[in-house]
């Protein structure tokens, strides 16, 4: 705000005065009237809000993502706590979050609403069966759904974790019954769940995909030989040793922002 003076408070050429705080002078040139001092205020005001408009925009969109993470009905973490959880920067998570209260209005992050937005990336296969693998990598809360913490948490494993940590998610995603070891049966079902989802019958399938299935216990049992099932450390240390595979895993999780 423009300071004001009135004629009887000009200060003498030469000397200077203190008001308020502010010294003002030397005032060897006349001192601007009421008027011209009003427009030099406004003046002064609009490249103010010129200057400052990129950081007001930006500012009020922050305040706006931060009021919508008080209104869902499942609130998140703070985005320090998400900072810590996550592999994400602050503006990555804001991102993110976006997407996510797009299709979760409540902050809730149900298995219906994951499968139906995973088949719009297969629309001529069926992707149900394959969505309902991938959800279950996920932790959920006591009603069986997704929290955006939880949610962060993993896509920046899978788009932003080590080689090994995104193998690790790998071999979580073929551990169908969860019980640390991949047998014939979970391998079967993934793959089972690729062919539906690129469109291929099961049936006409059917010793393509039993040689598929000898093939990765051949390859990952750690011995060289065939195997009943594959541990974590085997399957991640074959994979390591693999450059092609390191590089396929990349692909594999990459571009999911």
């Amino acid at each position: 705000m423009a300071m004001e003076m009135e004629p009887d408070e000009r200060v003498p050429a030469g000397s200077s005065r203190r008001r308020g705080g502010v010294m003002i002078g030397p005032s060897a040139d006349p001192v601007p009237t009421k008027s011209q001092t009003s427009g030099f205020g406004r003046l002064k005001g609009i490249w103010v809000k010129m200057a400052q408009a990129s950081t007001v925009n930006k500012l009020v969109e922050e305040l706006g993502e931060d009021l919508d993470f008080q209104l869902v009905s499942e609130k998140p973490d703070s985005l320090d706590s998400l900072l810590e959880r996550s592999l994400f920067t602050k503006e990555e998570i804001r991102m993110v979050y976006r997407r996510f209260k797009q299709e979760c209005p409540n902050g809730i992050l149900t298995e219906e609403i994951f499968r139906t937005v995973f088949q719009q990336f297969f629309p001529i296969g069926d992707t149900s069966q394959y969505a309902h693998f991938v959800f279950n990598t996920f932790k959920r809360n006591s009603s069986g759904n997704v929290t955006f913490a939880s949610f962060i948490e993993t896509m920046s494993v899978m788009t932003k974790g080590t080689t090994e940590q995104k193998l690790e998610w790998i071999f979580n995603l073929y551990d169908v019954d969860r019980d640390g070891c991949l047998s014939q049966h979970d391998v079967r079902l993934i793959l089972e769940s690729m062919y539906f989802m690129v469109g291929k019958d099961i049936e006409t399938e059917e010793r393509s995909l039993k040689r598929h299935v000898k093939y990765i216990f051949k390859k990952y049992g750690g011995d060289g030989g065939p195997c009943d099932e594959i541990t974590k450390d085997s399957f991640i240390n074959t994979c390591i040793q693999n450059r092609e595979i390191c590089s396929s895993v990349a692909g594999y999780t990459s571009g999911l922002l």
